[in-house]
């Protein structure tokens, strides 16, 4: 023991653990940012923001889009994902933590500003602005905690899926009802 006290003042490490204790005994709530790519005639659209909430350790809910019909109203596209998630693997290290989540729901593409409402199957208008469907996702999540309590940390997650949506190519033009997406987002939680 004498040693081992020896050993950890000598090489300056720091032998206690930190175990998270967020607020509600797991992450309860993130938010993040970032970009998203996917099929459509344009990739410049705005940044793209998460929500998500975890009403236990393995369960999340998690809304991402630009805020179209939210925030703005500006003409612009946006992929929204609306999707319940599933945490079916992960490793820890001290403060910071890696899983692999997988995801299901609904997602809707827009061509130009938001419409009230998801629009499933084919539109019967001439020159409908967007389209929904089913999505599927994998997520690659880390998270870091950052104060001494462990209560908040900083994430990342980097998502690929693909949605279904039979009127997708009558909406962006392009052939096809798989709309394969990426998207990387940052933030924080609690």
């Amino acid at each position: 023991m004498v040693w081992w006290a020896l050993a950890v003042a000598a090489f300056g490490q720091d032998s206690r653990a930190t175990l998270p204790r967020p607020l509600a005994g797991h992450p309860a709530f993130e938010v993040r940012g970032g970009v998203a790519l996917s099929a459509g005639p344009d990739l410049a659209s705005p940044p793209t923001v998460c929500i998500e909430g975890y009403p236990a350790s393995w369960l999340s809910f998690e809304a991402c889009g630009n805020g179209s019909g939210v925030w703005h109203n500006a003409p612009a596209p946006d992929f929204l994902h609306l999707r319940g998630r599933v945490r079916v693997a992960g490793v820890a290290q001290a403060r910071s933590s890696l899983d692999l989540v997988l995801g299901a729901g609904l997602a809707e593409i827009q061509a130009t500003a938001d419409e009230p409402g998801l629009d499933f199957g084919v539109s019967k208008l001439s020159a409908p602005v967007e389209a929904a469907g089913a999505e599927a996702s994998a997520t690659l999540r880390g998270r870091h905690w950052i104060d001494r309590g462990a209560r908040f940390y900083t994430t990342a997650a980097l998502d690929a899926g693909a949605a279904v949506m039979p009127g997708a190519a009558k909406v962006l033009g392009t052939p096809g009802q798989i709309l394969p997406f990426v998207q990387f987002t940052a933030g924080v939680g609690f």
